[in-house]
């Protein structure tokens, strides 16, 4: 059967029908488009027009079929418009990858230059601060001096790991045998010493031996106690618990003070969180983002509570299970082979 545009005009109408559920009208329309070759062909030469067959067709059936080309035109339309916006969205979305990209390569380039010049003012801050003919008041400008170093060293690794997770998904972890107990009380040591006024407690209860990335614990130890030194109420002791489980270990930092609003409990660990209570105002708020992503590369989970108390980080990262000691023969047994 050979369609001639009057056919044709037809058979999209009996699409559009059964579009709308009309199958028995659009069964009627097509019985008017059957037309054999020669009859398709005179058909052709004679004219365009749909009107003798349209003729035939009572009124309702011509509402039926111009409802139904005009929903064939909206799909069209509608059709058109999705593609446009699917393209539109295609184009903001390569371009946003472009701009994260471009920052992640900035943040990369300014941690790695930074990094060698504050090793450089460290070090020499430290030679100076311990020069046996320094007066007394040039050693606290030493010491301030790598005091500030020190803390700019910690941006910049925290803008480095930043970068990592954004580009890699994940911080890299390389486990080892670590006492928790230890590290934990290494790290109070250290924040102790660069906070005088500050009390820190730590109480390690059970086994807390396992394999962990002890700097990257560190780091994630390191990390709570200065949070919790810096909202701390004045003068109360932040205290730090390391309790082994049955398959895991426990690392729990408290500081008394006012608690966290509820809605900024949510965005504690959003990276750049600066908020009331969130995140030190003095650093880039990337501290406790920094520390989730480094407990997670452990495989373990971090949650806060905060209530008239005080406030809670708790770690937990499990702790491999050793495998069993291997049983020796019986000197029989031994003897027997």
């Amino acid at each position: 059967m050979k369609l001639v545009p009057s056919r044709i005009a037809l058979v999209l109408a009996a699409v559009a029908v059964a579009t709308v559920g009309g199958g028995v009208l659009a069964y009627r329309i097509l019985a008017h488009a059957r037309l054999d070759a020669a009859a398709a062909a005179d058909a052709w030469q004679a004219s365009w027009s749909i009107e003798p067959l349209v003729a035939e067709l009572d009124l309702a059936t011509r509402i039926v079929i111009a409802t139904g080309i005009a929903v064939l035109l909206l799909v069209v339309i509608a059709a058109f418009a999705v593609r446009r916006h699917l393209r539109e969205r295609e184009l903001r979305d390569r371009e946003h990858a472009r701009v994260v990209e471009l920052q992640n390569q900035l943040l990369a380039m300014v941690g790695h230059d930074l990094r060698t010049p504050l090793s450089a003012i460290a070090g020499s801050a430290a030679l100076l601060a311990r020069a046996p003919d320094l007066p007394s008041n040039r050693v606290n400008l030493a010491q301030r001096i790598v005091s500030s170093a020190g803390r700019m060293s910690r941006l910049v690794r925290d803008l480095l790991d930043f970068t990592r997770v954004r580009t890699e998904g994940h911080l890299p972890v390389s486990p080892e045998p670590v006492n928790l107990g230890a590290l934990c009380r290494r790290v109070v040591q250290e924040v102790q010493a660069a906070r005088p006024g500050t009390t820190l407690d730590l109480e390690v209860e059970g086994d807390v031996t396992g394999e962990w990335d002890p700097a990257r614990l560190e780091q994630v130890v390191s990390n709570l106690l200065t949070n919790a030194c810096h909202h701390g109420a004045a003068g109360r002791p932040v205290q730090v618990s390391v309790t082994g489980l049955d398959d895991a270990v426990r690392i729990a930092v408290h500081n008394e003070g006012p608690p966290i609003p509820e809605d900024v409990l949510p965005h504690m660990f959003d990276p750049f969180w600066r908020g009331d209570g969130g995140a030190d105002r003095a650093g880039l708020g990337l501290g406790l983002h920094i520390v989730r992503s480094l407990v997670e590369a452990h495989g373990g989970t971090i949650e806060v509570t905060s209530g008239a108390g005080g406030t809670t980080f708790s770690v937990v990262l499990p702790a491999p299970v050793a495998p069993p000691p291997r049983r020796s023969d019986p000197p029989g047994e031994a003897l027997a082979h």
